[in-house]
Parts: C-alpha cells; sequence; structure tokens
C-alpha cells in the first residue's frame, strides 16, 4: 500500500506522517517512508561527513551506499524518480509506503492546506482521497470556498480516517 501526504511548507505533514507512522507500526503494519526535500538550495546532512562515506563522496563518488548488519544508508546525487523509490524500498519489505511531498505524482493523497490561498494545490493534484487542515478556523473558511476538509486538530479521527482509506478497515 502506498499513501502521500502533500502540502506546502510548514502545513504539518511530517507531523502527520510521524503520528501515522506510530498508528500503523501499533496495527501491525512495517511502514518505510520517502520525503521529498523540497529545498534544492539546502544539501541533506547526513551525518557522516567525517566517515568513510563522506571521504568517498569528497573524492567525487556520485553516491555511496553503507551497509550494516541491522541498516543501511545511501546518500548521492541525481536521485531517481519516485517510481524508481517505491520499487527500492520495496526491497525492505514494508506493508505501506508512506511519502511525504511530490505534490505531482499520482499516488492517492491526502492533501493539506493551510486555507483558502493553498487551494489551487487542489487542482494541481491527482487522486486525492482527502483533504486536511490545520484547524476549525481554516476548516470554516475553506468551507466558504466549498471545500470540504478535516482539521488536524482532530488527530485521531484523521489518523482513523486515512488508514481507513489506506487500508480499507474500518474496524480500528
Amino acid at each position: 500500500m502506498i499513501f502521500q501526504v502533500t502540502g506546502y511548507s510548514n502545513s504539518g505533514k511530517t507531523t502527520l506522517i510521524t503520528d501515522w507512522t506510530g498508528c500503523l507500526i501499533e496495527l501491525g503494519y512495517v511502514v518505510s517512508v520517502i520525503k521529498h526535500h523540497g529545498h534544492d538550495d539546502t544539501p541533506l546532512a547526513s551525518g557522516d561527513e567525517q566517515k568513510d562515506t563522506g571521504s568517498y563522496r569528497r573524492a567525487g563518488a556520485e553516491s555511496t551506499l553503507v551497509v550494516s548488519g541491522r541498516e543501511f544508508q545511501w546518500t548521492g546525487s541525481n536521485p531517481p524518480p519516485l517510481p524508481t523509490l517505491v520499487k527500492l524500498m520495496k526491497f525492505t519489505g514494508p506493508d505501506i509506503i508512506l511519502i511525504e511531498g511530490y505534490k505531482t505524482e499520482n499516488y492517492p493523497k491526502a492533501v493539506i492546506l493551510r486555507g483558502p490561498e493553498d487551494s489551487e494545490l487542489l487542482r494541481k493534484s491527482t487522486s486525492i482521497e482527502a483533504v486536511l487542515c490545520p484547524g476549525e478556523k481554516e476548516k470554516d473558511a475553506l468551507a466558504q470556498h466549498g471545500i470540504e476538509a478535516l482539521p488536524l486538530t482532530r488527530r485521531e479521527e484523521v489518523l482513523t480516517a486515512l488508514t481507513t482509506i489506506l487500508t480499507g478497515d474500518d474496524t480500528q
């Protein structure tokens, strides 16, 4: 199962996916997450800059993959497209892959709108399964524009609704 959460910066995507990941794990699912870093001018920090993998990258290696008996970390330039990343992620055995970002991709998704000013994101998006917003004030403002949204302040309701959409199981 694959599901996206999209929205503009500081809309609550990371908090929602973090909470939802914990909820899904409690239900017995194995969850993996792919996050799109939308700030191309800010390099990603891997924490290994002073280790061997950092040395390889400084020497010009296009990418490095460090593997232990328990985990791995892949760092590189020229990231593959999302469908390729999803295929690679599937090799790690998740039941569910959650994707943060990648607004224009065509996976089922929840879109978080900070308010009516973000509504153009709905026109730019496909496969929308849910529309979310920060709170009741934004819900009311969106409703005035004909947009039904579930406020993130109703955390348990949001997590239950998204889990039902994702799994088709409304018994949790």
